[in-house]
């Protein structure tokens, strides 16, 4: 079970990785099935948490390694390690936007919110929804864990994630140039 939740899991990463920068610097909120899409990766990762709880893992001993399953040194052990960056990752800042904004209920439709059905809350909590790229930190220990279970050659490995590194570099900083630009663009 924890390995396909594990190859779903990058799924859903590499999603997170190119969606939330785009939607940050464009401001192009998800409407329709879009948020009904983004809705279920929110509560993915929140499962994701409880999950971990309960998932054993593997403890290095000076000579070997032994499988950790008993739940107190299981939780405990998330609790120092990965538990703050995933805890801040979850948090629902979208959802808590809408809400407050008002935009919640038309965000499930398809056509999303027209300017009648918007507050004004003066809710600007675009850049906070970056802390969902914070779950990428955590992409490597899924990688590894994948990895290890498979077969697939080191080097055509390390050429895949070069390019895929590459990839979100490029579509990182080109998001941040067009951000710049409007936020550049709308003081003068």
């Amino acid at each position: 079970f924890r390995s396909s939740w594990d190859v779903f899991q990058v799924v859903v990463l590499c999603y997170l990785a190119c969606a939330t920068p785009y939607r940050v610097a464009f401001d192009a909120p998800a409407y329709g099935p879009a948020f009904w899409w983004e809705f279920f990766v929110d509560f993915y990762f929140i499962a994701d948490v409880f999950l971990n709880f309960v998932t054993g893992y593997w403890e290095e001993l000076e000579t070997t390694s032994v499988l950790v399953s008993e739940p107190w040194p299981i939780a405990m052990n998330y609790l120092r390690t990965w538990f703050p960056i995933d805890a801040v990752a979850c948090a629902p800042v979208d959802l808590v936007t809408r809400a407050l904004e008002g935009t919640l209920k038309c965000s499930f439709e398809p056509d999303g919110c027209s300017a009648a059905e918007k507050y004004d809350a003066n809710v600007d909590a675009n850049a906070l929804k970056l802390f969902k790229l914070l779950r990428l930190v955590r992409s490597s220990k899924v990688f590894t864990a994948m990895l290890s279970r498979t077969q697939l050659n080191p080097s055509i490995v390390r050429i895949a994630q070069l390019f895929a590194g590459l990839f979100m570099a490029f579509h990182w900083i080109g998001c941040l140039w067009w951000f710049i630009s409007v936020t550049e663009g709308s003081e003068t």
